[in-house]
C-alpha cells in the first residue's frame, strides 16, 4: 500500500512538473509572438514637392498628379512598411540624398544619378522634353531649337527650377554651359509654377519642359497663346523613363527591391493604365504609346 502511495505521489509530481513546463513554454511563445507583433514596421519616407502635374498640392486636382497616384498605388502594394509623406523643395531633396538620408521619391528618371540614388525598374514612358519659348522670341533666334545653341546665345536667359534634372544627356549640356550661359535657377516650394510665371512675364526667355506640363500650366495659369512648345533637335534615341528613386544605401536598395515587385503588380492593372492614360496618352500618340511602353518598360523588366 505504501509502495502504491509513493508511486502515486511521484506520478502526480511528474504530471504537475510537465504541466508547469508546458505552461512556461506556452507563455514564452505567447510573449515572443506579442513582441513580434509589437515590433514597429520598417519605414519609407516619401518626399513630394509642389511641381504639377507630378504632384498637385492644391486646387481641384489636389493629389491627382501622376506622381501622387502612382505613389499611392505602390504604397497599397507595400503593407509591410509604415509610410509617411513630407513636402520638401527639390533642391533640398538633393541635399538630403547627398547626405544619405533615408527617403524615396516617386518621379525620378530611370537609371540616373547613381551617386545619389538607386532607381526602380521603370513604370512609365515620358514624352521627350522640348523648349517652351515666346513665339516672337522664336522668330528672333532664327535657328533650330538646339538646347546647346540656345544656351550659347547670351541675349537669352534660360530658366530652370533649382534641383531639376532632365536626364544625363540634357543635364550634361546644361552643366557644360554654366561658365557662359545666362541660367536662372528658381528655388522655393513652387519653383515650377514660378518658372512658368516668369516666362509668361518675359523675365526669362525659354525653359525646358514636357509638353503635358506645359498644357497643365497653360490651363491653370491661363497663359497667353504666344508661348510655343518646340521639340529639341538634341533627342536621345529612347525617351526618358519614369522610376522610383531611393537613397543609394543598403536601406534604399532593400526598399527598391520591394518597390520593384509592387511595380510589376500594378502595371498589369486597369487602374494603373488609367493613370498613365490621364496624363500621358493623347489622340496623337494613343496607338504608339502602349507599343513603346511594352517595348521599353515591360519586356526588358518582366
Amino acid at each position: 500500500m505504501l509502495k502504491y502511495q509513493s508511486y502515486f505521489h511521484l506520478h502526480t509530481k511528474v504530471a504537475l512538473i510537465s504541466t508547469f513546463a508546458v505552461f512556461v513554454f506556452s507563455f514564452s511563445c505567447f510573449s515572443l509572438n506579442a513582441q513580434t507583433l509589437n515590433q514597429p514596421l520598417p519605414k519609407i519616407l516619401w518626399v513630394i514637392n509642389d511641381a504639377p502635374p507630378f504632384y498637385i498640392l492644391n486646387g481641384k486636382l489636389k493629389k491627382q498628379g501622376f506622381g501622387d497616384l502612382v505613389q499611392k498605388a505602390i504604397i497599397n502594394q507595400l503593407p509591410q512598411y509604415n509610410h509617411s509623406h513630407k513636402i520638401i523643395p527639390l533642391k533640398r531633396v538633393l541635399l538630403l540624398l547627398k547626405a544619405k538620408k533615408p527617403l524615396c521619391f516617386s518621379t525620378w528618371i530611370h537609371d540616373t544619378r547613381a551617386d545619389l540614388v538607386t532607381t526602380s525598374i521603370p513604370y512609365l514612358v515620358y514624352e521627350p522634353h522640348g523648349i517652351i519659348i515666346d513665339k516672337e522670341q522664336l522668330k528672333k533666334t532664327q535657328q533650330s531649337l538646339s538646347l546647346k545653341a540656345l544656351l550659347k546665345n547670351k541675349t537669352l536667359t534660360f530658366g530652370i527650377p533649382a534641383g531639376r534634372g532632365f536626364g544625363e544627356r540634357l543635364d550634361g549640356l546644361i552643366n557644360d554651359a554654366k561658365g557662359y550661359a545666362n541660367i536662372y535657377r528658381r528655388a522655393g516650394q513652387d519653383s515650377t509654377e514660378g518658372i512658368f510665371k516668369m516666362l509668361a512675364s518675359k523675365r526669362i526667355d525659354f525653359i525646358l519642359e514636357y509638353s503635358y506640363t506645359f498644357k497643365y500650366f497653360k490651363n491653370s495659369l491661363n497663359l497667353h497663346d504666344n508661348l510655343s512648345f518646340v521639340p529639341l533637335s538634341e533627342q536621345v534615341q529612347d525617351p526618358p523613363l519614369g522610376a522610383i528613386a531611393c537613397t543609394n544605401t543598403p536601406w534604399g536598395e532593400q526598399r527598391i527591391n520591394d518597390i520593384n515587385m509592387a511595380i510589376k503588380s500594378i502595371r498589369k492593372t486597369e487602374q494603373f493604365r488609367k493613370i498613365l492614360t490621364k496624363w500621358f496618352v493623347f489622340d496623337n500618340n494613343k496607338s504608339s504609346y502602349w507599343q513603346i511602353f511594352n517595348s521599353l518598360v515591360v519586356k526588358p523588366f518582366p
